[in-house]
């Protein structure tokens, strides 16, 4: 990761998906979505740990 930190990890893909091979068995801490998002696909949700937050 640029920014210095090796606690995040950048998935390419069909976003609508979410990264369905690299979700933690807790689900996600949270979830930062860079680019315009008209709605929040379901996968995002089902895919973060409980509490956790999402940005779009």
């Amino acid at each position: 990761m640029e920014a210095g930190s090796s606690q995040g990890t950048a998935v390419h893909g069909n976003g609508g998906l979410g990264p369905p091979g690299h979700v933690p068995v807790d689900g996600f801490a949270g979830i930062v979505i860079p680019h315009n998002a008209s709605d929040i696909a379901p996968a995002w949700r089902e895919q973060l740990a409980e509490r956790a937050q999402l940005v779009a």
